[in-house]
């Protein structure tokens, strides 16, 4: 999509944004959940480009709740966004905070343009609060997990933060290549149609590049090897489930403990 293309587009969203914030009923609003609408981080992205994304996750947020800047009652839930321009495309990801259950849903995309995000983050933001609901309701997300054998699951992944794709090889091996450059060694079974995804190569501070150099040589130094554990659905195209790994604690500048702590993972298979 052309940049003419996006000021246009920007344009017509902002007429939308005007009529869609008329204010509803007294008793529509109060049937729909407050949510918390954190400011979106870009890194790449021209100011134009940027402005043009947050005004598309305003209205479509819009459709989910009663979206809050600031207020005297906490919301239901907080929704923070981020967009980077990488070599592989521009990655998003969408982070949902459980106010009341304190979990965290983080739900992450690739996209070849900005364009191309922008005209998938209707269906990327309705999604993630649809599985976000999910959990809520069953604490667990409820996905149709499909069978698994080495040919449905061999191919090249994307999806994870700091990863810019993983490849899975049939005869239980394969390889996360990192956003720092640095790859990293895996090795997987299947166990009752679950995947399990575990890092085999010796831990290196590049793997924790998000944090400080010290810090992170530290972290490597402590660490357990990374494990996911996922089921496939979607017809094959998705694996969903969890990522385990050591974090680090800091008080002040200084490393005062380690934990281990399991987060939300979703990939997209990019190729068959």
């Amino acid at each position: 999509m052309g940049y003419n293309c996006i000021l246009a587009m920007h344009k017509r969203v902002l007429i939308l944004i005007t009529a869609l914030l008329i204010p509803l009923t007294a008793e529509t609003q109060e049937s729909r959940p407050l949510i918390g609408l954190n400011p979106l981080k870009s890194q790449g992205l021209n100011s134009e480009e940027t402005r043009f994304l947050e005004s598309l996750i305003q209205l479509y947020t819009s459709n989910e709740g009663r979206v809050v800047y600031s207020s005297t009652v906490t919301p239901d839930y907080f929704l923070s966004t981020s967009v980077s321009k990488e070599r592989s495309g521009y990655i998003f990801t969408l982070e949902i905070l459980d106010t009341r259950m304190k979990e965290t849903s983080r739900f992450t995309s690739v996209h070849r343009t900005s364009g191309d995000l922008a005209l998938k983050l209707r269906s990327i933001i309705e999604n993630s609060f649809r599985e976000r609901f999910q959990v809520s309701e069953g604490n667990s997300v409820s996905v149709k997990a499909e069978k698994i054998v080495e040919s449905s699951i061999a191919g090249t992944w994307r999806g994870e933060p700091g990863i810019e794709m993983i490849r899975l090889m049939e005869g239980g091996s394969g390889t996360a290549f990192f956003s720092s450059g640095v790859k990293m060694d895996l090795r997987y079974t299947i166990e009752n149609d679950i995947l399990v995804v575990t890092q085999t190569s010796p831990n290196t501070e590049s793997f924790y590049h998000h944090l400080p150099q010290g810090t992170a040589r530290q972290l490597s130094a402590r660490a357990a090897p990374m494990r996911w554990e996922l089921v496939l659905h979607s017809g094959g195209s998705r694996l969903k489930g969890t990522k385990i790994s050591t974090e680090v604690k800091i008080e002040g500048n200084t490393v005062s403990g380690y934990y281990s702590e399991a987060k939300n993972s979703n990939w997209i298979k990019v190729n068959r």
